[in-house]
């Protein structure tokens, strides 16, 4: 007799753990892109002025 897994109760797991972490991943992650890009762009005129940059 085979037994087959009980994938439901696996995704339904797995969909409540991530409800459980999603919001404070998504408070953790906001403004990641806007300090990434505020980053480079207070960086590019210094590599441009070196010569970094072509």
């Amino acid at each position: 007799m085979e037994i087959e897994p009980n994938t439901d109760s696996w995704l339904e797991d797995t969909r409540t753990s991530y409800d459980i972490v999603a919001t404070s991943y998504a408070d953790q992650v906001r403004n990641l892109l806007d300090e990434t890009w505020a980053g480079f762009l207070s960086l590019w005129p210094r590599l441009h002025v070196s010569g970094l940059t072509g």
